[in-house]
């Protein structure tokens, strides 16, 4: 529930302007601080984001280009700006995937500006975009070391539907789980179990 002060600062925030962009200024991104602490790890079998683990705390940096993404896809992609009274505070890189479902390859936000509803908004603009573009399916992938971020995915309609424990093995993320969320993005387009 929220607190009187948090109300209010709700109230007040201003609302993210979401633009499609072909590029992002390296600088404006070196502007932002997308980094996060992780402090807790969502456990096995990883549906509930709630449900977690204390972890040895640290922090992890978010350092990405979203311009050289764009340029090394081969299908059609998409990069989403998100502004607050014109400074940048997240973006969203949606690129056509291997199996031909809209995936959503980045999505960052400004610690600065989280819980502000700008990660629903990005993820918003980029389902739009995918239904524009004629995809059944968006889907995206995170790590069980980001339970906000699973948390978002769940609030905002994706089904987690797959988990790789091996994926960051030998990166500086090993032991990190990779999670796969999934969400239909229209009418006669079902996930099958």
């Amino acid at each position: 529930m929220a607190t009187p002060n948090r109300v209010a600062a709700m109230k007040s925030d201003p609302q993210p302007h979401i633009l499609l962009v072909t590029a992002i200024p390296a600088s404006e991104l070196e502007s932002c601080d997308f980094s996060f602490e992780i402090t807790h790890e969502i456990v096995f079998p990883y549906h509930d984001a709630e449900s977690t683990r204390p972890i040895c705390r640290r922090r992890k940096e978010y350092g990405f280009d979203p311009a050289s993404a764009v340029e090394e896809s081969s299908g059609r992609t998409a990069l989403f700006a998100a502004r607050v009274e014109k400074r940048l505070v997240g973006f969203a890189l949606i690129i056509e995937s291997w199996n031909g479902m809209a995936e959503i390859a980045e999505i960052a936000v400004d610690r600065n500006a989280r819980g502000q509803g700008v990660g629903m908004s990005l993820l918003s603009a980029a389902e739009d975009w995918a239904r524009q573009q004629g995809f059944r399916f968006i889907r995206l992938e995170t790590q069980s070391t980001n339970p906000a971020a699973c948390k978002l995915y769940a609030r905002a309609g994706y089904s987690l539907e797959g988990f790789d424990r091996m994926l960051y093995a030998n990166s500086e993320n090993e032991g990190e789980t990779a999670l796969f969320w999934y969400r239909s993005l229209g009418e006669g387009a079902q996930i099958l179990y």
